[in-house]
């Protein structure tokens, strides 16, 4: 349940979608999708790889691959 103050944003929790294996498609389809890419793919040590996009909704959510 939302409570009326809380909104989605860009300054909210962000989760992370597994885009294994397909992860530069992913962020090509984020501009094609109203979204915009705020950090492209990028290495994060050991765990693989992500990029931080913007959704259609105003929503922060990071892309993830191995």
């Amino acid at each position: 349940m939302i409570c009326a103050e809380e909104k989605p944003g860009k300054d909210g929790v962000m989760i992370y979608l597994n885009a294994n294996g397909r992860l530069d498609e992913a962020v090509a389809a984020v501009p094609v999708n109203v979204g915009s890419v705020i950090k492209p793919k990028h290495p994060i040590g050991p765990f693989g790889f992500r990029a931080i996009v913007i959704d259609s909704e105003g929503n922060r959510v990071a892309l993830h691959s191995d």
